[in-house]
């Protein structure tokens, strides 16, 4: 089965829940649009934080993944490498 770019993403997510993700390991995935496909996941109702910071004139953003205490939505590291 492919992976969508929405799939390949949500999975980074599970794989480290709490964690900021910087968005260059993002790009790095060859995401197109990852506004849109973040926008997707926190449709589905992932709570999907992000922040940015300036430094030098250059603006750097991350996302991480909170979820639901009551929700067993994680994954293994295993499970990504898939």
């Amino acid at each position: 089965m492919q992976s969508t770019q929405r799939d390949k993403i949500k999975l980074i997510f599970l794989a480290r829940p709490n964690e900021w993700v910087p968005l260059i390991e993002i790009l790095r995935l060859g995401i197109a649009q990852y506004g849109a496909r973040i926008l997707e996941l926190r449709r589905e109702g992932m709570r999907i934080e992000n922040k940015i910071k300036e430094a030098n004139g250059v603006r750097y953003s991350w996302f991480r993944y909170v979820p639901d205490i009551s929700s067993a939505d994680v994954c293994t590291p295993a499970e990504v490498r898939r």
